[in-house]
């Protein structure tokens, strides 16, 4: 996972976004939404854009998820998100 949050950078394993969402969960205030706002295919490659309002309360990002059809299920082989808006939480 590549990105940028609260203005610094985080390039990490999957298993330590695991560990955090654990830790601190989504959507701890209940006010999370995720949207899905664009797909592209071709092939068994894809590209989707997801932004999501509401994590940890009040944080905002924008993800870009590319995917790989493999064994004929697709799979999210990587993510690059944009902190969009809000304030995270103490870590």
């Amino acid at each position: 996972m590549f990105g940028s949050f609260a203005g610094q950078r985080m390039d990490i394993p999957i298993s330590e976004l695991i560990a955090l969402s654990s830790k601190h969960p989504a959507n701890s205030a209940g006010n999370y939404r995720g949207r899905l706002t664009q797909v592209v295919q071709v092939g068994d490659a894809a590209v989707a854009t997801v932004s999501e309002d509401g994590f940890w309360g009040t944080v905002s990002f924008v993800d870009f998820l590319s995917l790989a059809r493999i064994g004929g299920t697709w799979k999210i082989v990587n993510k690059t998100f944009a902190h969009t808006g809000g304030e995270p939480p103490p870590m």
